[in-house]
């Protein structure tokens, strides 16, 4: 009896540990995966950097910039969208958020389009990511676009989460000319924000 009682506890230990170990397998790696490469996101911070307001024929919206890297922002007036403006940073990733005027920002999908000028007054976004040297990925301007899932909170010191699948278009500075392609990419990250608006 004792040794049915020994085994028991025994393979239960066994599976717990199985099932944490496929559990941890499963985590969504933080990364971003073109056909020029994976650019690894674990660790990178999440700035938030900046809230307006926007307004076009179809209406007015409330949106808010956010921004990931592997470097430090430290906010007040500096830009960014220009990488020379942090510290030690190889790159940045900024996601615009946007939501009908006095809507809440919250949990959900966030279509992402290129051109603002024609947005409906509707939850929508915008991404671009900068790299060093000569190198960027941006919304493509034309064609079917992804849909931005975004979970989580939004204010600082809240972890907030972006994810998509679908074209970008990637540039690249070569011999004094932009060449430009479009090509299918992953995306997901999770991080903490740290708010640095100038409020």
């Amino acid at each position: 009896m004792k040794l049915n009682k020994f085994l028991f506890i025994l393979l239960f230990g066994v599976v717990v540990l199985t099932t944490n170990s496929c559990n941890d397998d499963e985590s969504p790696k933080l990364v971003f995966v073109t056909a020029e490469g994976t650019y690894e996101l674990k660790g990178a911070k999440l700035y938030l950097s900046n809230s307006d307001t926007y307004t076009n024929d179809n209406g007015t919206v409330d949106y808010r910039d956010y921004f990931i890297t592997d470097g430090t922002f430290a906010g007040g007036g500096l830009n960014p969208w220009s990488l020379s403006d942090y510290t030690d940073a190889s790159f940045y990733i900024a996601f615009e958020l946007a939501v009908p005027q006095d809507e809440e920002f919250s949990p959900g999908q966030y279509p992402i389009i290129y051109d603002w000028g024609t947005a409906p007054n509707a939850k929508f976004s915008y991404f671009y990511m900068q790299l060093e040297g000569s190198e960027y990925f941006d919304t493509p301007s034309s064609g079917s676009l992804p849909t931005l899932t975004v979970g989580g909170g939004f204010d600082d010191g809240e972890t907030l989460s972006f994810k998509f699948k679908g074209r970008v278009t990637y540039g690249i500075f070569v011999d004094g000319t932009w060449e430009t392609s479009t090509e299918e990419a992953t995306f997901f990250f999770k991080g903490k924000v740290e708010d640095k608006r100038l409020l």
